[in-house]
């Protein structure tokens, strides 16, 4: 889109005299310093806000709630002490179901029917699912697509950009799906991990760090990706020096 000369020069603005441009002007130029001012004061309060919220996480995640708790050496440097009681485990044990989302969706793009999660939908923030924008899907019966239709409490990992993003599902998103950039996994919690901590555990440093492959070598989460794609399985398992091999459950 462009401007012409002549449509700049057509442009209308206000003429008051020139004194009370100046006054005008002048007033805006204290007050938007101001207003600046006090977004900055608000952005750097937002920032610690951030931070602290992600310490709590990591904190809880790694020590629990029990500021007493004996620890212990995890083994495993990145990740440090833990307590006594606690175990480290791999997410492959409690797994009953894991899958990616179908390609091909956009033919079913429709104005109504199911919600279809996109990596948009999906934050660093907290382990709710972000709606805020929001698309549609109507696919056929039978369509390859329905393993990927979503069950209260699966978990939702971000598997091709921005990794560590990661939601825990509700019950208001039953029947929805989801697309090809996540990893949709469901836990069978009869063996002792739910998909709430699960979550949070992802969104703290700890678990940020393995996602981001700084503490689990920077191939590995691309090989999680590589393995999900090419498999044609219903029912994927975590291979060992695979994403989020390590988790932490209280025994």
């Amino acid at each position: 889109m462009e401007l012409s000369t002549d449509e700049l020069k057509s442009h209308n603005v206000p003429h008051p005299p020139v004194p009370q441009q100046r006054a005008i002007s002048d007033y805006l130029d204290r007050e938007t310093a101001r207003l600046g001012a006090l977004v900055a004061a608000k952005e750097r309060v937002l920032g610690l806000l951030v931070e602290k919220r992600r310490a709590l996480i990591t904190r809880a995640v790694t020590h629990g709630v029990d500021p007493r708790a004996p620890l212990r050496d995890s083994g495993i440097p990145w990740l440090g002490e833990i307590p006594v009681h606690w175990e480290r485990a791999q997410l492959r044990r409690f797994t009953e179901f894991i899958t990616s989302g179908s390609r091909g969706w956009a033919e079913h793009y429709s104005s109504s029917g199911s919600l279809f999660v996109r990596i948009g939908n999906l934050t660093r923030d907290s382990i709710r699912v972000d709606l805020t924008d929001v698309q549609y899907v109507d696919p056929p019966v039978g369509s390859e697509g329905e393993r990927t239709r979503i069950q209260a409490g699966d978990l939702l990992f971000s598997i091709t950009a921005y990794l560590g993003s990661i939601a825990v599902t509700p019950c208001s998103l039953v029947n929805a799906y989801v697309n090809q950039h996540i990893a949709l996994v469901r836990l069978d919690i009869s063996r002792g991990l739910i998909p709430e901590f699960v979550g949070y555990a992802t969104l703290s440093d700890t678990g940020q760090s393995q996602l981001s492959g700084q503490g689990y070598g920077g191939t590995k989460t691309q090989l999680a990706l590589d393995d999900l794609e090419s498999s044609g399985s219903r029912c994927l398992q975590w291979p060992s020096n695979m994403l989020l091999s390590s988790t932490l459950r209280p025994r």
